[in-house]
Parts: C-alpha cells; structure tokens; sequence
C-alpha cells in the first residue's frame, strides 16, 4: 500500500506566494511523487501545462528533477494541460508511458468569445518521435493496484454539465461532453482515497463518486487539483458544497480552473480542511 504522496504543483494559473520566482501561467502540471516504502516509489507528471518555458522553469526552481518522471497521465486534451508534453518528453530523454484517453487525439475547440482550436498542439506522431509511448484507453489502467486512472467517468449529476466545448465528427461541428476527461484515484494504507483531478470536467462530484465505484473504497482522504467551477453558477457551486459535505473528505485541495468565487466558498464552509494550492506550492500526503 501507499504510505506517503508528495504533490508539487509545478504549473498553475497563480503562484503561491512563498515562492516569488515561480512563473505562472493558465494550465496544470502536477509532479506526483508516490512513495510505498523508504525504497519503492514512482513518480508521475499529471498534465504538462501550457508550454515548455514555465513547467521547466518552476522545475529547476522547486528542485524537480524532470528525468526521474516515470509516467505521465493526461487528463484531458486541452493545450493548457498538453503544451510541455514534448520538451518534457525530450528532457526525461527516455522512453515513458503516456496514459491518455482516445478522444484526446479528436480536434476540440473552445465556441466562445470565438471559435478557436484548443487542443493538443501537437500531433500524435511528433509525441512518439520524442519518446512518448501513448496507452489509448476508455477503461481505467492501473499504473500499480493502489494507483488508478479513471478512464472514462460516468455522468451521474445534471447540474455538472459540460457547456462551451466543440469537437469535430464526421465532418460536422457537434458539442463536446469531454468523455476524455480523466482522474487519478490513490488508495492511501488506511487514510483512504486521494483523488487527483486536470480540470474534473466531469464534475467533480461524478469523480468522486466513480472513485469509489472503481476502487470499491467509500473513504475519501483527500481530492486535489482543478474542479472547473470557474464560471459556474451560485447552485452549482452550492449543491458541490453540500455533497462535499455528504462526502466529508479530509482535505480539499483546488487549484486552476476552480475559480476564486468556489475557493472563497469553499473556504467558508470547509475552513482549514480547504487549502488552495498554487504553482510552487508542495503538498504532503
């Protein structure tokens, strides 16, 4: 079992500010050092952020050693999670497992302020010439017994929708749902489940609940990461509070797309259970 999570948030739209060199920009990248015991570990990069400069740059600063990644989890396949992937991929100078959803390879575009295309900038072929080793799967892959991505998350909830997204299917512009979007679920010795999410564009409530689906665990330990609830509504962002509080989990660590107005409620109903994370900032679980 896990006996110890060491999260760094290497790329995020804030910057925590005990680190005032840490750059900061729209996006996520997650360096997850999972330890077993003093002699067994693995570390994990969810998501890449935007672009190389900022992700390789807070790395050197927080002490990061980009070689030493051992996987990489692609949440979802919008550029601000998939930007660094290939100077990433050249620094760790290896071959490495990429575990990402099929529809992630689909064109995704964002419909407002004007259609515009926001996905992988990059082309499947250029990810493998750089030693990436794509996993294309819908169904959960466990990286170890205690770690698991989500794959595909069931949609259980009407008030976590998708709206503002566009993909292409046979030549025709349809809405997008983002059935890529995906979580990395932890099974911590008796602490419970941590649940790592990109942008929970699922909702974040559906991943919690398909966690324990998938894991057969009820105990929520603690859920980090994006909960995409930058421009919900007060009910939505009321009705996630009160399932939280259903939930009950431990700690709650939101970051990037959750949004100020989420994080100051959050705040408000959780207290010293809700700690932001911001670019620079190391959390240990």
């Amino acid at each position: 079992m896990i006996e110890r999570i060491y999260i760094t948030n290497l790329v995020d739209d804030s910057v925590d500010m005990e680190h005032p060199n840490i750059l900061a920009k729209h996006g996520l990248a997650l360096f997850i050092e999972v330890y077993f015991n003093e002699k067994e570990k693995i570390n994990i990069l969810m998501d890449t952020g935007p672009s190389p400069d900022v992700i390789l740059h807070n790395a050197k600063e927080m002490n990061i050693d980009i070689k030493k990644i051992d996987i990489i989890v692609i949440s979802h396949a919008h550029y601000d999670h998939t930007g660094g992937i290939i100077e990433i991929l050249k620094q760790i100078n290896k071959k490495v497992l990429i575990i990402m959803h099929p529809n992630c390879l689909n064109l995704k575009f964002a419909e407002k302020p004007y259609l515009r295309y926001i996905g992988i900038p990059f082309k499947i072929s250029e990810i493998e010439e750089a030693g990436g080793i794509p996993l294309l799967s819908r169904k959960p892959v466990k990286i170890t017994p205690e770690i698991i991505v989500s794959g595909e998350i069931e949609r259980i909830n009407e008030y976590e929708k998708v709206e503002g997204f566009l993909t292409l299917k046979d030549y025709e512009i349809i809405k997008d749902n983002l059935l890529e979007d995906q979580a990395l679920f932890l099974k911590m010795n008796d602490k419970g489940l941590v649940i790592i999410t990109g942008c929970a564009h699922s909702g974040i409530i559906n991943t919690i609940e398909y966690s324990k689906k998938i894991t057969g665990l009820n105990k929520i330990y603690a859920i980090l990461g994006g909960f995409h609830l930058i421009n919900a509504n007060e009910e939505r962002i009321k009705a996630t509070i009160n399932e939280l509080k259903r939930i009950n989990p431990e700690k709650i660590m939101p970051c990037h797309c959750t949004g100020q107005k989420a994080i100051i409620e959050f705040i408000k109903n959780f207290k010293d259970k809700c700690i932001p994370i911001q670019a620079g900032k190391s959390i240990e679980l």
